[in-house]
């Protein structure tokens, strides 16, 4: 006969309902016999009800054994001592895995005879209460560990900084010590190369990693051989207890100084991964690991070569493919490559795979090659008769500079100064003839400790131009940033023994009657500008057909000067950003004016100055030429200007006209053909003969000026529309879509190895908008489409146009075949430059929306709203 069921549990199921907070009951079993809904959120369940989610269940069969354990036995001590108890719990939320915390009450249930019947449990949500307690001790015991960690933090530091130097001092004694026997020098190489793994690994694991400061996925400019260097430090400390031996190779081209633009986490990861498959490929056994690093004129190649167990050709292919492998590591997914694949993808880069079974495997990382950075210093030019200053507050690093100058300016061996002092630094470069100040050459440490000035405080307190940070916080960006302000440039302290050091003769004034340097090459004209993209245009324009030598580097016209006539015209820029001060005679603010002065103090007569800016106290010897002045310098360039036929001027005008539009953008040398058609006027009453050439020269001028009038007025509307200033009405201009894609401009946005294939634009269509906004739009998409396109060295542009339906819609399409279909959108490096382009169309009302097709090629459609005739 079954039991007769306890009135008590249906008086719980009539109150259950009522009750605001989670409610439920059990028998002496620990079966749940009923509960109200409120404990299903409690719990995290999706279920209907209670009936249908706990009902004729124990607690093992809804949670995971631990909880069910704890439980059971708060319900088992309800039961056994027949008194209701009160505890809080944790409970995991079965939907969001999220901890939640209750206060809780059970008490017993007592039957119609007084038997015990059960369990009764009520719960009240403290999750908040416990989670700020929590957060409250978390901080107290942060707090706590953080004053501990900075105090140990600070004795690692100096640690580390005591050791640095020696480290530097001895690498270099290894590298130029001839006097010491081989094997002797192996060994201090290999002994600072292990004492300096051993300081980068306690910098990693106690300091703050200050030096790496760039948002995650940003590009930046990297030293690629010190990234290698930071890696392969990991590396040996990790496989510290097996056979395997790391090398590195830099020989080729001074490779120490190759920089790419890259986002720098993501390549030491990539690089990361590629040597721990290195490392697996000798399965415990002994073998050598070399990574090397290489360049030419455009790409920086990073080779990873082991002479482990090889790969199978068969698991090539699946590389190559982009397909997961592991080939037979344990535990392995595939996803260090993976990774390496992304990172390849975003930063422009290329993986290429040599592998023999049972021989080894070599593979190449190629990225492009960056310019290199302004700040970094890749070699030590002195004079010699320089005063060269040495600031270091550990002595191991004079040794290692007295060893490199021994080797490499022996004539300034022993001549070096030194300190370890700031103070006594700055006091002894401040106390110096002017003359000889001049001829101070400083290498400082940046961090000095236990004084109050940095190195880069002393550069500053003593005006010393030619100075070198020698740091180990190169990659340090404020550091990067303060050098700058001070046109200091920064060695990283481990290069010292690869720095090339050469040396500057200076030819005795009096054997040459007081010339610095003979001369004998004769040319129209000597250009020196660092605005590669402007020299190149002149060089194509008005240079062509004329002998004309053109520097983009100071420092190299200065070593060539001596080639050069007294009656040499020289075009000299003011400023140059590839400057920092390692000639002591120029200055970097004012570079342009000293070096005019020492080429007019040397004898030059013809010196202009070609800057867009505007100058007081010109020196007599010096002219100014605005680099918007085109004419003017057409008319410098040519022979006897002043005594040719009228006729050739209006010819030359003539020229300067139809080459405005490469030489000058939207904004500049508009007033060039204000002072053209002037200068027909002028001309305009002499002889009939070119009264031919000055009708059409005025004409093409009084056309030019028009549309360039009409430009500014473009730009001024662009500028009112994104102020939003009356954008529909008085904003909008009717333009031609055709207008938006001359040559120029595609030019601009690709490379010139890639072509536009279907350039449907005859049957253009006229949109309400601003021609300028249109450009910035066009270029964006262009330059995106290009970027994809170089990744895989092929592809292909198409662009045309729709103007049925509502709209009219211009459509460009890219396919890169072998590199995976992306948009913009969904790009970090792109995303923003998209945005932009998509607000930029609602201004006229049109949109633009991209599509991946079926081929994996990418579509953007600019949609803009038909004009309305009438």
């Amino acid at each position: 006969m079954a039991k007769k069921r306890s009135k008590i549990f249906d008086e719980l199921e009539r109150i259950a309902p009522l009750v605001p907070t989670p409610m439920y009951w059990l028998d002496t079993n620990y079966v749940i016999l009923g509960g109200n809904d409120v404990c299903l959120e409690a719990i995290g369940s999706k279920a209907n009800s209670m009936s249908e989610a706990l009902v004729g269940k124990t607690y093992y069969e809804y949670y995971p054994k631990e909880i069910a354990d704890e439980l059971t036995r708060l319900a088992k001590i309800v039961l056994d001592k027949k008194q209701s108890t009160k505890t809080e719990e944790k409970i995991i939320d079965v939907t969001t895995g999220k901890a939640r915390y209750y206060e809780t009450g059970r008490a017993p249930l007592f039957g119609d005879n007084g038997e015990l019947v059960g369990t009764i449990c009520s719960a009240i949500e403290i999750t908040g209460r416990i989670e700020s307690e929590l957060l409250e001790l978390e901080n107290q015991a942060h707090i706590i560990r953080a004053e501990a960690d900075e105090e140990f933090r600070i004795r690692v530091g100096k640690m580390v900084h005591d050791i640095g130097a020696p480290v530097a001092s001895i690498i270099a004694l290894a590298k130029t010590g001839e006097y010491i026997p081989e094997a002797q020098r192996v060994a201090l190489r290999n002994a600072g190369i292990r004492i300096n793994d051993l300081t980068k690994n306690l910098l990693v694991q106690y300091e703050p990693n200050k030096d790496t400061e760039a948002a995650p996925n940003e590009r930046r400019n990297l030293l690629v051989s010190d990234a290698i260097n930071q890696i392969l430090s990991e590396k040996r400390l990790q496989y510290y207890e097996s056979l395997i031996k790391f090398e590195t190779d830099f020989s080729q081209n001074n490779s120490h100084f190759i920089f790419t633009n890259i986002d720098a986490a993501a390549f030491k990861r990539a690089l990361s991964n590629l040597i721990n498959n290195s490392v697996d490929a000798f399965d415990g056994k002994a073998g050598i690991v070399t990574v090397k690093l290489e360049c030419d004129t455009d790409s920086v190649y990073i080779i990873i070569k082991d002479n482990g167990k090889g790969i199978r050709p068969e698991v090539i292919n699946k590389i190559m493919d982009n397909i997961n492998v592991t080939d037979g590591k344990k535990g392995g997914h595939g996803l260090g490559l993976a990774q390496v694949r992304e990172t390849l993808q975003l930063n422009d880069g290329k993986f290429k795979i040599n592998s023999n079974v049972g021989v080894g495997t070599e593979i190449t990382l190629t990225f492009p090659k960056a310019t290199t950075p302004s700040w970094i210093a890749d070699n030590i030019k002195v004079y010699a008769d320089d005063i060269v200053v040495i600031l270091d507050d550990d002595s191991s690093i004079h040794t290692a500079w007295e060893s490199r100058f021994a080797s490499d300016a022996p004539k300034l061996s022993g001549r070096l100064n030194h300190f370890e002092s700031a103070q006594a630094t700055i006091d002894f470069i401040n106390n110096l003839p002017i003359d000889d100040k001049k001829k101070v050459f400083l290498l400082v440490d940046y961090e000095l400790l236990h004084q109050k000035l940095t190195g880069l405080d002393v550069v500053e307190q003593t005006g010393i131009t030619r100075s070198i940070l020698v740091t180990s916080h190169n990659e340090n960006l404020d550091i990067q940033a303060e050098a700058h302000k001070t046109h200091t440039k920064i060695l990283p302290k481990l290069l010292v023994a690869e720095i090339p050091i050469s040396v500057i003769n200076i030819e005795d004034n009096a054997q040459n009657n007081g010339e610095l340097r003979s001369y004998q090459k004769q040319v129209d004209m000597v250009v020196i500008d660092d605005n590669v993209m402007l020299t190149d245009t002149l060089g194509s324009t008005i240079f062509k057909n004329k002998n004309v030598d053109i520097y983009n580097d100071l420092q190299i016209f200065f070593a060539n000067v001596k080639q050069y006539t007294k009656g040499t015209k020289f075009l000299i820029d003011n400023s140059y950003e590839n400057y920092n001060g390692e000639l002591r005679e120029i200055r970097t603010l004012s570079a342009g004016f000293d070096l005019a002065k020492l080429l007019h103090e040397d004898g030059f007569t013809e010196l202009y100055l070609f800057s867009g800016d505007t100058f007081k106290n010109i020196p007599d010897y010096l002219r100014v030429i605005n680099k918007a002045d085109i004419d003017k310098i057409e008319a410098l360039i040519a022979t006897d200007f002043e005594k040719h036929e009228k006729l050739d001027l209006g010819q030359q005008l003539l020229n300067i006209i139809e080459n405005f539009n490469r030489l000058n953008s939207h904004m500049t040398g508009y007033n060039t053909f204000y002072e053209i058609t002037d200068t027909v006027y002028e001309i305009k009453e002499k002889p009939a003969k070119i009264a031919a050439y000055l009708d059409k020269i005025e004409k093409i001028g009084e056309n030019v000026r028009n549309d360039l009038q009409y430009e500014v007025f473009t730009i001024s509307k662009a500028r009112r529309i994104f102020n939003k200033e009356d954008t529909r009405e008085n904003d909008l201009l009717e333009c031609d879509f055709e207008s938006n894609l001359i040559d120029s401009k595609l030019k601009f946005a690709l490379n010139e190895k890639q072509s536009i294939l279907n350039q449907d634009i005859k049957r253009t269509f006229k949109y309400m908008g601003n021609i300028i906004i249109v450009d910035m739009i066009l270029l964006n998409l262009f330059k995106y489409s290009a970027t994809q396109i170089q990744q895989s060295n092929r592809g292909q542009i198409d662009i045309s146009i729709n103007k049925h339906g509502k709209n009219n819609k211009f459509f460009l399409k890219y396919s890169a075949p072998g590199v995976k279909a992306t948009t913009p959108e969904n790009d970090s490096h792109y995303a923003k430059n998209y945005e932009f382009c998509k607000n930029a169309m609602h201004l006229f009302g049109g949109s633009l929306t991209t599509n991946i097709l079926i081929d994996n090629s990418v579509e953007f459609i600019l949609s803009f709203p038909k004009i309305q005739k009438g």
